[in-house]
């Protein structure tokens, strides 16, 4: 037996599992309820991190930037910030992670760092110029 179709199968890091709650946490935004979204993406977020590694990888949705662009949406910029540098950490010059530093940056009145954040943005971003809606992560 494949080990990841036994890890599935167990229930054990499933990603089948963290799938549902990335759906559960989607529905929940989609109604307003940020904090049920945010709950789902954390549980999704411990999920996904215990998989295995593989090459291409195993899971492939970005959860920490949809965490991020709920808590930037309920006004937790710390905890936006967490989430869209450590979603960084993972998939280096992400520019929607990006984005959600500028913003978080602009929120806070943080001239310096968004300015920072800005140029990362724009030396990674490809796509139309205003940048990513943050909302559709």
């Amino acid at each position: 037996m494949r080990l990841n179709k036994h890890i599935s199968d167990t229930g054990f890091c499933s990603r089948r599992e963290a799938d549902r709650l990335v759906a559960e946490g989607r529905v929940a935004d989609a109604n307003g309820d940020l904090d049920a979204a945010a709950g789902a993406y954390e549980k999704a977020i411990a999920i996904a991190d215990g998989l295995a590694y593989t090459e291409p990888p195993y899971w492939y949705y970005p959860v920490r930037q949809s965490l991020g662009s709920v808590r930037l949406r309920q006004g937790r910029l710390d905890d936006a910030e967490k989430a869209f540098r450590e979603s960084l950490a993972r998939v280096r010059n992400s520019g929607w992670a990006l984005a959600g530093l500028v913003e978080v940056a602009k929120r806070r009145g943080d001239a310096k760092a968004e300015q920072t954040a800005r140029a990362s943005f724009e030396r990674a971003w490809f796509g139309v110029k205003e940048g990513p809606d943050l909302s559709r992560l």
